[in-house]
């Protein structure tokens, strides 16, 4: 079929004025592979741009796609409508190395002989030889189907007309999606609810498997939560006219903490809140869904950045962005094979991607379980303004993730009480519990008791009795320690096993308080030394439980020395939470930290020692009780203090002392 009897085919069809579908009769129909792309390139040309288009000589035609998908439909939808001498494609994912300027001599020389040549890229600047993009004669920007295409394309498949389609009809839906939904065959309205579908699939969170919260039904986040609000606050306001671009306010920011603290259930509820689509990926399956080569990788970031500025405004979310290397700690063996990945991502957030995605009108959230680990460069103002931790929800925020949970379950029940017992848990593992006492009372075929949650919190002890005790010593030498130091309030100590953790230690720092000293520092360190001086002193060994204490004593000891300038220079080398990545290339501050490790300990060990006494009494109440909170604590401490004197110098009081 010549191009002129194609578009008297479509002149044919008669448009429907009552809503109706109109069967169509002049032609069998056609798969939508076979012309979307020519409805594409139609609907971005004047009748004048598609007669130069079709006939002119020795004319340079530059097509450029809304995606990498599009590339080959494009092309093949041109060499359908007119001839050429030469028709080029590029994508950006052959695996072999196929630069801008390769085939730029043959194809200059075509144009030179007065030959036509059509060539098609989503990233043109990128993908194409810069004489053909500068010289061409005619570029073309499709962007993404209309409605009214995507008509077309149902109407040449399924030989019927459709009525007035929505204008969201395929909003955000690549190529391949329109030729899943779009079928020979199908009817209209089966056509029309696939696209509906594959819609709704591409605008709601992706990977997600449960229904996003409210934000306002949110506890527990801290900073991360007032960002949230924040921010859904902006769009609003954004939306009203009153702010007039988000690149204004903060909407690029990195949510960091430990696994099943809730990140990404805090961006599903922000795309909720601000009923903007939520474009997620994980930067890890970047590497294992392509074919680990560069180029592969590369390709899998360019289809997600694509897919969300074609969305745009929206959210994109970054899941374990830590799998973006820091380029200072890769070696130079990889630098290589890094730096062209780390430096496109900058550039997408730069809004400067040479032709490529923007990221204008995008808020950008990443996440991570290590926010210590990410390309300082990543994280500064104009990319991922800050890192945003998230950690375990306290005790008052506790009942009302319960309650969230929970539903109408246990409704008008007080839940107070389990902020104290969940001490320590996470989201994930409070969303656990609830699931679990729902399953209890369905089994039991009656209503969710108080009991069935309180039974899935506390649930049977399996620990050994040494390793219980082990674990109450433990815990009883950090808060016996850093009570006698004096420096911060204990909050709570329990030996309750939640997850990999089998008890803990709250303390706070004293009210009023929002700079540190090196003495505080030091304490704290000697604090996070004292479980494991604390087992040594009853005669136990050290044990693996003392892996994060040592974590955090080393992170906060190389801290003093690289970052607070309480050492032996002034020179900043790295934020805080960065500095013990310092060590393993710097072996005098690996000696400088272990020194004041070894120092440190020495004192935590002279501290348990001399109240021991008090560290078994803390102990047995831990044993027998499981918890202590601030009250509970401070009788033992008193009655040890009648029996033994002040434990410390001088008590500071305040209203977390009870």
């Amino acid at each position: 079929m010549t191009h002129e009897s194609a578009l008297e085919d479509y002149l044919a069809y008669p448009e429907p004025d009552d809503g109706t579908e109109v069967p169509e009769e002049a032609s069998p129909p056609k798969a939508p592979n076979l012309t979307l792309g020519r409805h594409l390139l139609e609907a971005a040309m004047t009748a004048a741009q598609l007669r130069r288009f079709r006939h002119s000589p020795g004319i340079c035609v530059l097509i450029e796609a809304p995606t990498p998908a599009w590339v080959a439909p494009l092309r093949s939808a041109a060499v359908m409508m007119a001839a050429w001498h030469h028709a080029e494609a590029r994508d950006g994912i052959k695996r072999v190395s196929q630069k801008a300027h390769e085939g730029e001599e043959h194809i200059a020389l075509t144009l030179g002989a007065g030959h036509r040549v059509v060539a098609v890229s989503h990233a043109p600047e990128r993908n194409l030889p810069p004489s053909l993009v500068s010289g061409a004669d005619m570029r073309i920007r499709t962007g993404h189907p209309t409605p009214e295409v995507i008509r077309k394309a149902i109407r040449d498949a399924t030989g019927k007309n459709p009525r007035a389609a929505s204008e969201k009809l395929g909003a955000r839906l690549d190529y391949f999606d329109l030729v899943s939904a779009i079928r020979v065959g199908s009817d209209v309205r089966t056509c029309l609810k696939r696209l509906e579908a594959a819609t709704v699939g591409r605008s709601a969170v992706d990977g997600f498997l449960v229904e996003a919260p409210d934000l306002a039904d949110l506890h527990g986040y801290g900073q991360a939560g007032e960002f949230a609000r924040r921010l859904a606050q902006d769009v609003e306001s954004w939306r009203r006219g009153e702010i007039p671009d988000l690149s204004s306010v903060e909407t690029r920011v990195v949510l960091a903490g430990p696994p099943g603290t809730g990140k990404t259930t805090l961006v599903a509820a922000i795309a909720k809140e601000t009923d903007l689509p939520l474009i997620s990926t994980s930067v890890a399956r970047w590497f294992i869904d392509g074919n680990s080569y560069l180029d592969g990788v590369l390709k899998q970031a360019e289809a997600v950045f694509g897919r969300a500025s074609a969305a745009a405004p929206a959210i994109l979310f970054l899941d374990e962005i830590d799998a973006i290397p820091n380029r200072a700690t890769v070696g130079s063996r990889n630098a290589d094979y890094w730096a062209p990945i780390v430096g496109y991502i900058l550039q997408f957030l730069d809004g400067n991607s040479q032709g490529g995605p923007s990221s204008a009108n995008l808020i950008i959230i990443g996440a991570t379980n290590f926010g210590d680990a990410l390309d300082p460069a990543l994280v500064r103002p104009g990319r991922l303004s800050r890192v945003i931790q998230i950690m375990p929800p306290d005790e008052e925020a506790i009942p009302g993730i319960l309650r969230q949970h929970l539903g109408k379950d246990l409704e008008g029940v007080d839940l107070g009480d389990f902020g104290s017992l969940a001490a320590g848990a996470t989201g994930a593992v409070i969303a656990g519990w609830v699931k679990a006492a729902r399953r209890r009372a369905r089994v039991a075929k009656r209503p969710m008791e108080l009991g069935d949650l309180r039974a899935e919190i506390l649930a049977p002890e399996t620990r050994s009795p040494g390793s219980l005790w082990r674990c109450a010593v433990h815990e009883a030498s950090h808060a016996a320690v850093a009570f006698a130091l004096g420096s911060n309030v204990v909050r709570s100590v329990s030996i309750l096993a939640h997850g990999d953790y089998g008890g803990r230690m709250v303390i706070a720092s004293k009210a009023g308080e929002v700079t540190r000293t090196r003495a505080d520092i030091e304490a704290l360190i000697i604090t996070a030394l004292a479980g494991r001086a604390g087992e040594m002193a009853f005669g136990l060994e050290a044990s693996t439980g003392a892996h994060e204490d040592l974590a955090l004593a080393t992170g906060l000891a190389a801290s003093i020395h690289a970052s607070y300038g309480m050492g032996e220079g002034l020179t900043h080398r790295r934020p805080a939470s960065q500095a013990a990545m310092l060590l393993d290339g710097d072996a005098a501050l690996r000696l400088l930290v272990e020194a004041s490790l070894r120092h440190l300990d020495a004192q935590a060990a002279e501290i348990v020692t001399r109240h021991r006494a008090l560290v078994e009494m803390v102990a047995n109440a831990l044993v027998e009780e499981y918890r202590l909170d601030t009250n509970g604590f401070r009788r033992i401490v008193d009655a040890y203090e009648v029996e033994h004197g002040p434990c410390r110098a001088k008590h500071e009081g305040g209203p977390n002392h009870g």
